[in-house]
């Protein structure tokens, strides 16, 4: 018996196999299959190429069950129809389950216990879980939210290199970062090449601040302090739901790379109740959860 997580994110799809004791046989990591990137057709290829893979390696003739955690599954009814039917073009014949790509994290990261996930990568969201009831707070996009993301750091990278090219603040570590790692022979043609960029990549001038920090550069300091408070709002607003003494919370997500730069803050901002523990698995573990919520469903009926 083989079990298939599948986390497809927005940088990349991660597919693992699994035995049915949940241990990994082999991995193979692919582009994103994000629907709303690649479009249906694209997200078929890469799914496909990825059971085929496995295919190739082990013998998936039966008793082979799928999970996957997909980008862009969200609320959305029209963009969940085309993502399933990507999903039973590329795995006709098999059987599979599809959630989010937050959803596999939050079970993974807490072993199916119940709790909350705080993801804060290229956009934010908190998922929480309890007594078989499921809450989120954030998840509204980079027009609308984002707050504590990647994006929203990215971007207040690129406004206070801005403001310390004209003279507004006086230039820091930063700015020399930005400057090298972005090849900028000259900060008037920054803006004729920000409008081309994309979500993803003014979320990955995040990894500027965590570079500033490092260099103890007071305002991206202050950006990842800003960025906890904003994450603890959306945990907070999800801590009503629950009565226990103690709230597990993990997290996921690029941000979290900043370490102690964010996860002290964050820690300095949460409730007393609240216990910001390190994620127990990977997403595509949580994958796995899903697939063998499956397996059980079907020898149930």
């Amino acid at each position: 018996m083989y079990f298939i997580g599948i986390d497809g994110g927005g940088t990349k799809t991660k597919c693992v196999c699994y035995d049915d004791n949940g241990r990994e046989l082999d991995q193979i990591i692919l582009p994103t299959c994000h629907i709303l990137q690649v479009g249906q057709e694209g997200m078929v290829k890469i799914l496909s190429q990825g059971l085929n893979y496995f295919k190739a390696k082990f013998d998936l003739s039966h008793d082979v069950y799928i999970g996957l955690g997909l980008a862009g599954y969200g609320r959305d009814m029209k963009i969940r129809q085309q993502i399933e039917q990507a999903c039973q073009e590329a795995f006709e014949g098999f059987d599979f389950k599809i959630d989010s790509d937050a959803k596999i994290a939050l079970l993974g990261a807490l072993n199916q216990e119940d709790g909350m996930l705080v993801i804060a990568g290229t956009g934010s969201i908190v998922l929480g879980k309890v007594k078989g009831k499921e809450y989120r707070c954030g998840g509204w996009g980079p027009i609308i939210g984002d707050d504590g993301s990647g994006y929203t750091i990215g971007r207040e990278v690129l406004n206070l290199y801005s403001k310390q090219s004209d003279g507004r603040m006086e230039k820091t570590a930063l700015y020399d970062i930005v400057k090298v790692n972005e090849k900028i022979e000259d900060d008037a043609m920054l803006p004729a090449m920000a409008v081309k960029f994309s979500r993803e990549k003014i979320a990955s001038f995040a990894y500027y601040a965590l570079e500033g920090a490092k260099q103890h550069d007071p305002h991206c300091l202050d950006l990842y302090k800003k960025a906890a408070n904003e994450l603890a709002l959306m945990i907070h607003a999800l801590l009503k739901y629950y009565d226990q003494e103690k709230v597990y919370v993990s997290y996921a997500g690029g941000v979290f790379n900043g370490k102690d730069y964010i996860i002290s803050p964050l820690k300095d901002c949460l409730d007393s109740r609240i216990c910001l523990i390190d994620p127990m698995n990977q997403p595509e573990y949580g994958a796995y959860l899903l697939a063998l919520e499956l397996y059980k469903e079907k020898k149930d009926n």
